[in-house]
């Protein structure tokens, strides 16, 4: 969700629409913003609930929030319908995917592209899977493999062909095989590249 993209909730019931057309291959992965929801709760029950999406992507960067933004620290906002869509996901084994990686849409604030902040959802939602997409790149990748060293219920995905990944990440994915990554190749094809122990 995400004025700077484009995105409405409404693109919750496209994801699933296009899913359900191809169940056995496809998953529908929605969004969610608190504050575009007229109804948040409501969003998140159409969301996990009516369209049985698989899975709920935060967007960082084109969305103005961290994803920590539930807490009340002095750095945060007290979202607190974060706060239930994270606890409403780990009841319902649901993944949010975090998009930590810089963009360059008009009006992006790449600063959220930080994954340090998933640190406090980890920690605060251990039972939540949480998928970190594009690794932090390029400039908060040390972050992003820290977090997945850390955290087991912490996974990372390249959304890239592997002839694409720099020796640099190739050297950090051997040293991290004990955590699950997860490389797309080309649009359809999913190979694991490492899985936990």
């Amino acid at each position: 969700m995400s004025p700077i993209v484009g995105y409405t909730h409404s693109t919750n019931e496209w994801a699933a629409a296009f899913r359900n057309a191809a169940p056995d291959r496809i998953l529908a992965f929605g969004g969610f913003d608190p504050r575009l929801a007229d109804n948040p709760v409501a969003e998140i029950n159409r969301a996990l609930n009516e369209f049985a999406l698989d899975g709920i992507k935060i967007h960082p960067p084109h969305q103005g929030i961290n994803v920590n933004d539930y807490r009340s620290d002095p750095d945060t906002r007290e979202l607190d319908d974060l706060a239930t869509l994270y606890k409403r996901c780990a009841d319902q084994e649901i993944p949010i995917m975090v998009h930590t990686g810089t963009s360059i849409f008009s009006g992006a604030r790449s600063r959220y592209a930080d994954p340090m902040p998933i640190d406090d959802v980890a920690v605060d939602y251990p039972n939540l899977t949480i998928i970190m997409a594009h690794g932090g790149r390029p400039m908060y990748t040390e972050e992003a493999w820290f977090l997945l060293r850390r955290h087991d219920n912490l996974y990372q995905i390249f959304l890239r062909s592997l002839h694409r990944i720099s020796w640099n990440i190739s050297q950090k994915l051997n040293r991290s095989m004990n955590r699950s990554c997860l490389v797309a190749i080309g649009r359809d094809q999913w190979f694991p590249i490492s899985t936990r122990t």
